[in-house]
């Protein structure tokens, strides 16, 4: 990639870009060519700088990713870094010096990415000559690169103590780079002792400043474990400011957790607007969380109309978790949508013959009791069976019922006791309770007190009421 990148001649800061290039980066490069390097009266020095820092942020990981990922950038990450590059030729044109740092960085690569070693070189020593000079600006952005290149020993000695001295100077006055490089050093033992409580104070700091790969970093850890206790909520709170904050490598961290019905943040305008986005631009996940969140209101106010839409959006592009719950909805009904056990069979038959377990066992159910259909206790079985061959617990617990005493099904209390034990150690409550009957009543099995009591007492810690109140008769607490 670097290999294209501006060249430093003797005579002038910035040369043209050669125009044979054939790589992506150098015919985008080359696209710009003609344009003047010089900035626009308009435009404002700093603040096509902050442009162009925040787009190096976002796309490089604050520099992290030039080093070890430099080629899995895409062609649109590729396109902005053109209109980064853009912007800094043009500050560096007119000696703009913060711009030095951001063009070490790219070019510097790394063992993944194309170098150019001299051009590294030469704006590393520039970056550090510069921020030197310009130490007592008061200024913590160049604290925090000061202290990068004094801990990388960029135009200068490695010095870990000067670096972490330059980072905390920075991470005081509330920058969060700065916080997060003091976050890095105590974590690894670097110019100060380890100290991982420490480090993630700092990172917590930085975060929530924030820092969008620190988000991005916190949310990793909550996620897969490892300094932090495991915790799926605060992963997925983390993945989402990341991915808000326009991390785009968080949004599969908070795509794999929007399954689960975690709540938007309190301040959740940002977060919501960014789902919408995801969803408008038929994301089915961002979908099916927005109707959950919309529909049960979590961390937004209920509106259960909004909710209906973003299911049946989920549920035209083949979500089978959409249409099961649109079934579900309709078999109960709403003060949106009115109970109609016909539409109900209609969506959970859509899920069921694409193999959703959950969608099988709501139609085996319609099937049993004839809500919808008419009551066939032989195709709810064959239903029960589908989600059950799959491993569905509930369904297997339907499935031992059916066996058990079933409306115009042949009792096989066998195949009842079968069933009702593959669920119960999946821990299905309901068929916990069902084996401590049948153990207590000696139906289908030898009579043994102790071993339906055991069940009872799995089934009532799994909250079933009924084996709640049988321990009480048997005058057992729990």
């Amino acid at each position: 990639m670097t290999d294209q990148l501006p060249i430093i001649s003797s005579e002038k800061n910035i040369s043209t870009i050669k125009s044979s290039s054939t790589t992506l980066l150098g015919r985008g490069l080359a696209a710009i060519k003609s344009q003047s390097l010089q900035l626009n009266l308009v435009e404002i020095p700093d603040e096509i700088y902050r442009q162009a820092r925040d787009i190096f942020n976002r796309i490089t990981g604050y520099g992290d990713q030039v080093c070890v990922a430099g080629d899995s950038w895409n062609d649109e990450e590729l396109a902005e870094l053109y209109d980064c590059l853009d912007k800094l030729n043009r500050l560096v044109n007119i000696d703009y010096g913060k711009a030095f740092f951001l063009l070490w960085n790219l070019y510097r690569g790394g063992a993944k990415a194309h170098r150019n070693e001299i051009l590294a070189e030469t704006f590393g020593q520039k970056a550090f000559d510069w921020c030197f000079d310009n130490q007592f600006e008061n200024d913590p952005e160049i604290w925090n690169d000061l202290g990068t290149l004094y801990r990388l020993g960029i135009g200068c000695e490695v010095d870990e103590e000067l670096a972490m001295y330059w980072f905390r100077q920075s991470a005081d006055v509330g920058n969060a780079e700065g916080m997060f490089n003091v976050s890095g050093m105590y974590e690894f033992g670097v110019g100060v002792e380890e100290d991982l409580e420490t480090a993630h104070y700092w990172q917590v700091m930085a975060a929530e400043a924030g820092h969008a790969y620190a988000q991005y970093g916190l949310a990793c850890q909550y996620h897969h474990g490892g300094l932090y206790e495991q915790d799926d909520e605060f992963a997925f709170y983390w993945y989402l400011q990341a991915a808000v904050n326009g991390y785009d490598r968080a949004k599969h961290g908070v795509q794999e957790l929007s399954c689960y019905r975690f709540r938007l943040p309190k301040d959740n305008g940002a977060a919501l607007s960014w789902f919408r986005k995801q969803g408008y631009g038929e994301n089915v996940w961002a979908q099916l969380f927005l109707a959950n969140a919309y529909y049960c209101g979590l961390g937004i106010e209920c509106d259960k109309a909004v909710a209906m839409d973003w299911y049946f959006r989920a549920a035209n592009l083949g979500s089978v978790e959409a249409q099961n719950r649109i079934g579900e909805i309709f078999e109960l009904g709403n003060d949106v949508v009115d109970q109609d056990y016909d539409e109900a069979v209609d969506w959970f038959r859509m899920g069921a013959e694409q193999g959703f377990s959950d969608a099988q066992v709501n139609l085996g159910w319609m099937f049993e009791v004839g809500n919808g259909v008419s009551q066939d206790s032989n195709e709810a079985a064959f239903w029960y069976r589908q989600a059950a061959e799959q491993g569905n617990a509930e369904a297997k617990c339907m499935l031992g019922a059916l066996y058990q005493d079933g409306p115009d099904f042949e009792q096989d209390l066998s195949l009842a006791l079968f069933w009702f034990s593959e669920a119960a150690n999946q821990g299905e409550a309901y068929a916990q309770f069902n084996l401590g009957e049948m153990y207590e009543l000696g139906k289908g099995v030898d009579q043994s007190k102790e071993t339906a009591i055991s069940w009872y007492l799995k089934s009532a810690q799994n909250g079933h009421d009924r084996s709640q109140k049988r321990l009480s008769e048997l005058g057992i607490t729990f």
